[in-house]
């Protein structure tokens, strides 16, 4: 598992260069970001000034194969996800901790 931070970036590129770093590839090689979650809403749930975080907020999705924890202190946690199908067929996923 990695943590990455980000700066004067948005949430949503700092989470393709999170999840590339973690996939050891070059972000334009990763599926869209949008397939997943919706960039705009991503980035005006985090949006705030780069000295100004939001402790309280948190966001977790799969993306690539990982599971993505976005927190409002702009660390974002990436991880290997098991993922498994549902009765439903819906997807679902867990985080490896031991990897």
């Amino acid at each position: 598992m990695g943590t990455y931070g980000w700066g004067e970036s948005s949430a949503t590129v700092a989470v393709v260069e999170a999840v590339a770093a973690e996939a050891e590839c070059d972000a334009d090689e990763l599926p869209t970001l949008c397939d997943v979650v919706d960039p705009d809403a991503l980035d005006r749930f985090f949006e705030v000034g780069p000295e100004r975080e939001l402790p309280g907020r948190r966001v977790v999705f799969e993306y690539a194969d990982f599971e993505v924890a976005v927190s409002g202190d702009r660390r974002i946690e990436v991880s290997k996800a098991d993922v498994a199908a549902t009765a439903d067929g819906r997807r679902s996923a867990v985080a490896d901790v031991d990897g």
